[in-house]
C-alpha cells in the first residue's frame, strides 16, 4: 500500500512553505476585514460575539 514518495530537496520546501505563510496572511487579512465590517455594522462585537441574541422564526 506504499504509493510512491517525491523526495522534495529543500529549496522546493522553502518555496511551498512561503506559499503556505503569504497565503495564510491572506486569509487573516480577510478575516479581520470582515470582523471590522460587522463591527461597524452592529452587528458583532470587537471579539466577535453577536450583539444581540438572534431570534429563529
Amino acid at each position: 500500500m506504499c504509493g510512491i514518495v517525491h523526495h522534495r530537496s529543500k529549496k522546493e520546501i522553502d518555496y511551498e512553505l512561503k506559499l503556505m505563510r503569504e497565503h495564510h496572511l491572506e486569509v487573516i487579512k480577510s478575516k479581520d476585514t470582515a470582523l471590522a465590517f460587522l463591527v461597524r455594522a452592529g452587528l458583532v462585537t470587537k471579539s466577535g460575539r453577536p450583539t444581540k441574541p438572534y431570534r429563529n422564526g
